[in-house]
């Protein structure tokens, strides 16, 4: 124990991907998931996001989470704008508005 305590060496974790969490910029980590699937995982206990690893998942409807997820971006993203229907109108409005307030500083 006390050899471990002196050493100068850090913790690295293995199996962590290049990917960031979209919510916190944590990093995702892969698990296995109850049915065999791989999962990319949050590494943050408070944020939660999870996201299939590889395939592609056209077609599949989204879970709970995912709508709460895409809720929670929504509501960050939409405060204050006009009446969109999508995330990408969202993003574009407020990444409008970002710009305008730079011009106007």
């Amino acid at each position: 124990m006390e050899e471990v305590k002196k050493s100068s060496k850090t913790y690295t974790p293995r199996g962590t991907t290049s990917r960031k969490c979209p919510l916190c910029s944590g990093p995702l980590y892969p698990v296995r998931g109850k049915r065999g699937k791989t999962l990319l995982v949050c590494q943050g206990l408070s944020c939660g996001f999870e996201e299939e690893g590889g395939g592609d998942r056209r077609g599949t409807r989204p879970s709970g989470k995912e709508k709460r997820i895409a809720r929670k971006l929504m509501n960050q993203y939409g405060k204050g704008g006009k009446e969109t229907s999508t995330f990408g109108d969202l993003l574009k409005v407020s990444m409008e508005r970002k710009k305008e307030r730079e011009e106007n500083s």
